[in-house]
């Protein structure tokens, strides 16, 4: 119980700052003092201004050269953010199919072996949830993915025997994806106040 509350004191001091970040900041940066619109416009004398330009002076002339290093110069700063980002993905989902194996192995369930193999999986955390199996199809339909997310987890936080908010938050968790994995191994490995469900 203990976990779950420092866990819970966790979540809320982190959607705090995420909040301060996210509204206040911006809003502080963009802030602009009365003095920066004072200056009159309208008496400037805009028409030198423009005639003391003449765009026949700047000529572009991009070769097929410049454009095959601009596009290996892109590649060159890209690549290492596509390989992070499938190196990260990665161990998110072995971690989701290790606490979902074991989620499973705990409530007695067969087949544990469907956490590892993508499509299969949702199935079967529709499977160990408590639902229908086939209420699986909605995880391939937008906003109802969101829904059954949400749903799948809370219904297997009550079925290990976790306090009904354990399941909730983990499943709202899913806005704020650390929060989520979280909770999720926190069902997989914490000690639940009442025996798990099992089939």
């Amino acid at each position: 119980m203990k976990i779950a509350k420092m866990l819970l004191s966790l979540f809320v001091a982190f959607v705090s700052v995420i909040t301060a970040v996210a509204f206040i900041a911006p809003q502080k940066a963009m802030a602009q003092t009365d003095d920066y619109y004072t200056t009159d416009y309208e008496d400037y004398d805009w028409e030198s201004y423009y005639d003391d330009y003449s765009y026949d002076d700047y000529t572009y002339d991009y070769t097929d050269e410049d454009a095959a290093a601009a596009l290996l110069g892109m590649t060159a700063l890209s690549l290492p953010v596509i390989i992070a980002s499938v190196c990260v993905g990665l161990v998110f989902y072995a971690f989701s199919s290790i606490v979902y194996m074991t989620i499973g192995k705990k409530l007695k369930e067969e087949n544990t072996w469907m956490a590892w193999v993508p499509v299969l999986n949702m199935y079967y955390m529709t499977k160990i949830s408590g639902l229908n199996p086939w209420l699986f199809l909605l995880f391939f339909v937008p906003i109802a993915n969101i829904v059954m997310i949400i749903l799948t987890t809370y219904k297997i936080g009550l079925r290990r025997g976790f306090e009904s908010w354990v399941g909730l938050v983990g499943g709202l968790g899913i806005f704020i994806p650390i929060v989520y994995y979280v909770f999720l191994g926190y069902m997989a490995w914490g000690e639940p106040s009442k025996p798990a469900t099992t089939a």
